[in-house]
């Protein structure tokens, strides 16, 4: 069983169709509470996840310092534990791109939802995961997410109905979409909402237990 179209094709080549199924897993977000922003209140997208180079956290960045050259304000909080080497790079990019007082970095925690909860946008920028959970995380707690045109997040974003998609390892296509939801805030909580409304429908106990059963009554034949 494996979590995700992007999962499938990885280990298809290996194992064939016949012996894979795909089986979403269960996301379980707590009960959290949060103020809405108001108009006038400087946006905050956030990213959740190891700062690793595969993460991708300096095109938040550069596009954070791009919308600033643009006179458009965006502050970036990249939540989760650090790669010693690639911090100092990140630190030093964020001191480069001159948005110090812009990026902030918080250390790993084991409840990041009253971070998510707090943001008004979602990104993922990461290239190649399976199936970044954090990203129907933040679709359960209605954001609407940003994410990188690559691995399962194809899988998770419909790219303009329940978020958004540009074209991994590029900032500015990055900025681009930042941008679109950062200036139109209604359209930011319209793609948020239908996101939650598939991410519960999909994403669920009830529906991981179904399908999970699917699987098993498929392999009893098999083993009589």
């Amino acid at each position: 069983m494996v979590p995700s179209r992007a999962a499938f094709n990885l280990y298809q080549p290996h194992l064939g169709c016949d012996r894979l199924r795909i089986v979403p897993p269960a996301v379980e977000i707590p009960a959290v509470h949060y103020p809405t922003r108001t108009d006038h209140e400087t946006p905050v997208a956030i990213q959740v996840g190891a700062l690793i180079p595969g993460k991708r956290a300096e095109d938040a960045i550069r596009a954070v310092a791009m919308l600033k050259q643009k006179g458009i304000r965006v502050f970036l909080q990249l939540v989760g534990s650090e790669h010693a080497e690639y911090h100092f790079l990140i630190r030093q990019l964020i001191y480069h791109e001159g948005v110090v007082d812009q990026v902030k970095i918080f250390p790993f925690t084991k409840d990041p939802f009253d971070f998510i909860a707090r943001a008004d946008i979602a990104l993922m920028c990461s290239c190649g995961e399976t199936f970044p959970r954090v990203v129907i995380e933040a679709m359960k707690l209605g954001k609407p997410v940003i994410g990188a045109r690559s691995g399962g997040i194809i899988d998770q974003i419909d790219d303009g109905v329940t978020g958004l998609l540009f074209n991994p390892g590029d900032p500015s296509a990055l900025a681009d979409k930042l941008a679109q939801l950062v200036q139109n805030h209604a359209r930011a909580t319209a793609l948020g909402r239908t996101a939650q409304q598939w991410a519960c429908a999909n994403f669920s106990l009830q529906r991981h237990s179904r399908d999970l059963l699917d699987v098993l009554q498929e392999l009893v034949p098999a083993t009589l």
